[in-house]
């Protein structure tokens, strides 16, 4: 029991390490005044370009890729909840995801009128929030059988 709760407290620290560059690059991503398709157009129209010769043109709209980089983005930040915080606090870690992304959004309307404050972001934020906590419960959940054993 003792080894279990002392890989628990190294994989919460791991996980508030890995959690700190993470929110830097959220930050820099979602707070900086031009959105990255401004920031760095050849970049975001080769990825565009390599999704529709990948998947087809409906899913290199800037639409579809952005809410799909939304989602894509918030599966770390689930997963880094659900290490983070305490196993039976699973639903607050559920719920970072939605409100880290309102808050940004919220951000974006009252203080960067350059930027899209969307009510799509953060449905797809909470999705991709959602998905992470899913991944990492799966992977504990799989991991505790085999140490239980």
């Amino acid at each position: 029991m003792a080894a279990l709760a002392a890989r628990r407290t190294s994989t919460t620290v791991t996980a508030a390490a890995i959690a700190l560059p993470l929110a830097v690059a959220l930050a820099w991503l979602t707070l900086a005044p031009q959105r990255i398709e401004q920031r760095a157009p050849q970049l975001v129209g080769a990825a565009l370009e390599w999704v529709a010769g990948f998947l087809g043109s409906w899913w290199a709209s800037l639409a579809v890729a952005d809410f799909v980089a939304n989602l894509l983005v918030f599966v770390p930040v689930g997963i880094l909840a659900y290490l983070i915080l305490p196993r039976r606090a699973w639903i607050a870690a559920l719920l970072v995801s939605p409100v880290v992304s309102g808050a940004v959004e919220l951000i974006q309307l009252l203080f960067l009128p350059e930027r899209d404050a969307t009510l799509t972001d953060v449905a797809a934020a909470t999705m991709g929030g959602a998905i992470g906590v899913g991944l990492a419960a799966l992977c504990t959940l799989a991991t505790a059988r085999r140490a239980r054993r």
